[in-house]
């Protein structure tokens, strides 16, 4: 199928696991809720200075799409207030193309447990990363829409 929701059979779900067809976790869920998966790790991008790779761990997906079209990730309850500081942190969801090593979805949160809809279109033979560094994510939804394709056109 082209789109999941988190569910009761998500709970214990292993890492590389298939969400939609080309979407895997990188990471076990560690969340005991059915509304959505997590890591027990926050999500990271690491980039090397000098070979320009990256490295992607904790509460990630990645995506290789099998078709051109535009992908949708939901991550909700992003960001909130320190208990102990009483100070809001803020908190950016990305889709990263690891391909041409840029943003091509990033927001910055500025409310209480805020539900955010990732959306990109994607290309066959880039890889995306989906994560929200510096928090545990919270994935609830995935979706991918192939591009409509090209009319015929006639000489």
């Amino acid at each position: 199928s082209k789109t999941w929701a988190a569910s009761d059979d998500s709970i214990g779900m292993a890492a590389n696991t298939a969400l939609i067809p080309g979407l895997t976790t990188l990471f076990e869920n560690a969340s005991t809720s059915n509304k959505y998966i997590a890591s027990a790790e926050n999500g990271k991008i690491e980039k090397n200075s000098e070979t320009n790779e990256v490295t992607v761990t904790g509460s990630a997906l990645k995506y290789e799409p099998t078709a051109n079209g535009t992908l949708k990730v939901t991550m909700i309850d992003l960001g909130g207030t320190n208990s102990e500081t009483n100070e809001y942190k803020s908190v950016t969801p990305v889709i990263y193309d690891a391909t041409e090593k840029l943003d091509v979805f990033t927001y910055t949160t500025t409310q209480e447990k805020e539900t955010v809809e990732l959306t990109a279109d994607v290309v066959v033979g880039h890889t995306y990363y989906v994560t929200a560094t510096g928090t545990k994510g919270r994935f609830s939804a995935a979706s991918f829409t192939p591009a409509a394709a090209a009319p015929a056109t006639t000489d």
